[in-house]
C-alpha cells in the first residue's frame, strides 16, 4: 500500500514541477514581449524628441525623417500590442510633431499669419462689437 502511495506523490510532484516550468516559461515570454515593447516606444519617444528639436532648430527635413522613424516604430507596437498603456500618448505626440512640421512646411498658415491677415483687413469678419460696447450702445436711448 505504501508503495503505491509513493508512486503517486512522484507522479504528483511530477505534474506540479512540469506546470511551473510551463507557467514560468510563458511568464518569461510575456514578461521578455512586454519588455521589447517598452524599448520599441522608448525608441519611438526618442526619435519623437530628435524630430521636435529638429523642428525648433529648422531641419525640417531630419524632422520629417525622424517622424517617419517613428511612424514605423508605432506601427511596430500597434502590431504588436494595440492595447499597450504608452500607445496613446506616443500617438498623440506624433500627431502634435506632425502638425507642427505640416504648419512649418507651409501645408496649413500659422496662427500668427491668420493675425497678421486679420489686421489688415481691418478685423476679423464677423463684425462683432466688443461686450462694453454693445452694452451703452443699448442704454444709448435711455441715456439720451
Amino acid at each position: 500500500m505504501k508503495k503505491g502511495l509513493g508512486a503517486a506523490l512522484v507522479v504528483a510532484a511530477g505534474v506540479i514541477i512540469s506546470a511551473w516550468l510551463l507557467f514560468s516559461i510563458v511568464s518569461f515570454t510575456s514578461l521578455s514581449e512586454a519588455a521589447d515593447l517598452k524599448g520599441i516606444a522608448a525608441e519611438a519617444n526618442s526619435a519623437l524628441r530628435n524630430a521636435e528639436k529638429a523642428v525648433f532648430s529648422g531641419n525640417l527635413n531630419e524632422a520629417k525623417a525622424q517622424l517617419e522613424a517613428a511612424g514605423a516604430l508605432i506601427e511596430k507596437v500597434k502590431a504588436q500590442d494595440p492595447s499597450f498603456s504608452g500607445l496613446r500618448g506616443i500617438e498623440s505626440k506624433f500627431q502634435k510633431v506632425s502638425k507642427d512640421i505640416e504648419r512649418r512646411l507651409g501645408s496649413a498658415p500659422a496662427p500668427s499669419q491668420k493675425h497678421a491677415s486679420e489686421k489688415a483687413t481691418g478685423g476679423s469678419s464677423s463684425g462683432k462689437l466688443p461686450g462694453g460696447v454693445v452694452h451703452r450702445l443699448k442704454n444709448l436711448d435711455g441715456i439720451l
